[in-house]
């Protein structure tokens, strides 16, 4: 019942391949808030949640079957702005296919110019 960060990633299992995902979303859970990443997990079981969130409901959609939920708990005295900035880093760095926000503003231009 903490805040954190976290992460939707594909997880296939293969009998060929060595383990490996694909990360689809990275998020907070407490952003401007209390609510627990176990509290954001629920609400990405909420159909009528997800629905309101065209991407999300696509990346659920489609993946259901391998997607998988990991999550990073922090401590109490991590800021939201702490956590806001990891959330960047993350996305920033990994680029997932469904986390548009929360990226830096070089990087989103570069992005954009491949879609």
């Amino acid at each position: 019942d903490k805040r954190g960060l976290y992460a939707f990633a594909i997880r296939h299992p293969s009998k060929v391949l060595p383990p490996h995902g694909y990360i689809l979303y990275v998020g907070i859970a407490g952003k401007n808030s209390n609510r627990s990443l176990r509290a954001r997990y629920k609400d990405y079981l909420n159909a009528k949640r997800v629905l309101k969130r065209e991407r999300i409901a696509r990346m659920i959609g489609t993946w259901h079957e391998v997607l998988r939920f990991y999550f990073a708990p922090v401590e109490d005295d991590v800021s939201t702005e702490n956590l806001q900035e990891l959330e960047k880093q993350l996305n920033t760095a990994l680029m997932p296919t469904f986390s548009e926000g929360d990226i830096e503003a070089d990087t989103k231009r570069k992005r954009r110019a491949f879609k």
